[in-house]
C-alpha cells in the first residue's frame, strides 16, 4: 500500500466517530420528555415590589450589623449635640434668656470629674460584664 492510499490516524478516528451514535437523547426520547414535562424554559424571577426587595436586603446579617453600627454613631452624635446645646445655654448669655444662672467654675470641674470617673469605671467593668459565663463562674468560685 502506498503512503498516499493509507488512511492516517486522524481519518480513522473520524470514521469511528461517525459510526457511533451521537450522545444524548434520541428523537423519540426527547419527544416523550417534551410530552411529559413540557418545554425546557428558563425560570423567570417573580416581580417583587420595592418594599419586598428592600426587606430582603435588610434581612441580611451584614446589613443589620452595619445599621446597628450606624445607629450607634447617630446616637453618639445626638448625645454630643444635646450636650453642646446644653453647654451653650448654660455658659453663654443665651442662658439668661431662659432663666439659667452660670455655675461657678469649681462646680463645673466637679461635674466633669464625676463624668470622667463614671466613664472610666464603665470601661473597666465592661470587660467583666461582657466576659463569657464560664469565666465569671470560675472567678466567683475562687473568691468564695
Amino acid at each position: 500500500m502506498r503512503h498516499a492510499e493509507h488512511p492516517g490516524p486522524i481519518r480513522i478516528r473520524r470514521r469511528r466517530a461517525r459510526r457511533r451514535s451521537p450522545p444524548g437523547l434520541s428523537t423519540a426520547q426527547a419527544a416523550a420528555h417534551l410530552a411529559q414535562d413540557g418545554p425546557n424554559l428558563a425560570v423567570v424571577g417573580l416581580r417583587r415590589g420595592l418594599i419586598a426587595k428592600l426587606g430582603k436586603r435588610l434581612a441580611e446579617p451584614l446589613v443589620a450589623i452595619l445599621l446597628l453600627a450606624a445607629a450607634d454613631v447617630i446616637l453618639l452624635a445626638s448625645d454630643l449635640g444635646v450636650l453642646a446645646v446644653a453647654l451653650l445655654l448654660a455658659l453663654t448669655p443665651l442662658g439668661a434668656v431662659v432663666g439659667f444662672v452660670a455655675l461657678p467654675p469649681v462646680i463645673l470641674l466637679a461635674i466633669a470629674g464625676v463624668s470622667l470617673a463614671y466613664l472610666a469605671c464603665a470601661e473597666m467593668l465592661k470587660h467583666v460584664a461582657m466576659a463569657p459565663r464560664h469565666r465569671r463562674t470560675e472567678r466567683a468560685h475562687r473568691h468564695v
